[in-house]
């Protein structure tokens, strides 16, 4: 009798399926969770460890829409390459495939050497006259338009130039995201038992 009442009020076989059924969840919710904190920095405009740490702003604006654009924001490639690789009860594997997130991301002080290019220039111009006509008695000059002169592409050698990119972390280990992964966790096992 009471091996009875022992097994049906604990379930061996519900906990095994359950726990194998968060076996595979738990890491999509949590590498889920981590792709959304990681995209976050860019709205914070900083790195959130136990506090918001802001990114240093940019040296200078060149255009006027700079002014109020965010900083590691241009046409917003950079946070929507942010995802997750692998995510299994071992490891998951959050990255970026960008050339330039490591940079940003880790910062980088040093020579960096410039391939030989092409560099865009303002095109010389000049303006002229079409044929002149003669229309009702009266010679009247041609239509006026412009006229490209120049080559606007100039060849550029290759050179190295020093660069000191500040650190302006969205990815990494973060104690804030640690807390809230503990918390996830915890609820999940919870379940598993119910």
């Amino acid at each position: 009798i009471i091996k009875k009442m022992i097994h049906e009020k604990f379930d061996l076989q519900g906990v095994i399926d359950r726990l194998e059924k968060t076996k595979h969840d738990l890491p999509l919710v949590l590498a889920n969770q981590a792709e959304t904190f990681f995209q976050a920095s860019f709205k914070k405009q900083g790195w959130d460890s136990n506090g918001v740490d802001k990114w240093q702003p940019r040296k200078r604006n060149r255009t006027a829409r700079d002014v109020t654009r965010n900083i590691l924001i241009k046409s917003g490639a950079l946070r929507r390459s942010i995802k997750t690789y692998e995510a299994n009860f071992n490891q998951i594997i959050i990255g970026s495939d960008i050339p330039y997130a490591k940079v940003h991301n880790d910062g980088f002080r040093g020579v960096q050497y410039v391939k030989p290019h092409k560099r865009s220039s303002a095109a010389v111009t000049t303006s002229v006259y079409g044929s002149p006509t003669f229309v009702n008695g009266v010679w009247k000059r041609g239509k006026r338009r412009t006229v490209r002169i120049g080559d606007s592409r100039k060849n550029i050698g290759g050179y190295t130039r020093k660069m000191n990119m500040p650190k302006r972390q969205f990815i990494g280990d973060s104690v804030t995201l640690q807390k809230m992964q503990s918390q996830t966790i915890t609820k999940v096992l919870d379940t598993i038992w119910r």
